[in-house]
């Protein structure tokens, strides 16, 4: 699973991961089937797993699970700014009065 994250950040961008998710399920745009495909193809031929059906099912899961913490951080980012702004903003105000 280790590789398999280090590939995806190589894969695909923090705005892809953010804005995605294996499946484009809950409104969210699907990761590119083509890189996904890659991926499992690689991580099959690398590991050769008679179970790597159920592996590849854990690493979705894993995928998934990156891809709300990118949201996550957006969001986050996106308050500090709004906050810097709206301090700013007051800033200004203040010193105008």
């Amino acid at each position: 699973i280790t590789t398999a994250m280090a590939c995806v950040d190589a894969l695909f961008t923090d705005e892809e991961l953010a804005n995605g998710n294996t499946s484009g399920s809950n409104g969210y745009r699907p990761l590119d089937d083509l890189k996904l495909r890659f991926l499992a193809s690689a991580l099959r031929q690398k590991f050769d797993s008679p179970v790597f059906t159920d592996q590849w099912e854990t690493v979705k899961a894993r995928i998934n699970t990156k891809c709300r913490g990118k949201r996550r951080t957006v969001l986050r980012r996106l308050q500090k700014t709004n906050k810097l702004l709206v301090h700013k903003s007051y800033e200004k105000n203040k010193n105008t009065m």
